[in-house]
């Protein structure tokens, strides 16, 4: 007997999970931090954080020699605001450097 078949209810819910718009967003999500982690690897060694209400991404460095360093790539994040609307970089106490996505 086909497992759909024993369980209707339980293919019911998987069904309208994997049509939910909030799993489709949590995917996109994902896919867009493997983006700028591929795009700009030095993010790696960064604290990634997406912040939902403004759609921006949170990008904390570890140290100043990152924040430096990608604080000078501004082509590279420029064309991660391509999927992300604004990116922010921040370190410690030095003020927040912001990337909005260019329309």
């Amino acid at each position: 007997m086909n497992p759909e078949a024993e369980n209707p209810l339980q293919s019911k819910l998987k069904a309208e999970l994997d049509n939910s718009e909030w799993l489709q967003k949590f995917k996109q999500l994902g896919d867009t931090l493997r983006y700028v982690k591929a795009e700009i690897p030095l993010t790696q060694l960064c604290n990634l954080k997406w912040n939902t209400k403004d759609e921006s991404l949170i990008v904390n460095c570890p140290n100043e020699e990152v924040w430096q360093e990608l604080s000078q790539q501004s082509e590279k994040i420029a064309k991660v605001n391509q999927k992300v609307k604004r990116l922010i970089l921040k370190y410690g106490n030095y003020p927040e450097l912001v990337f909005d996505q260019k329309n």
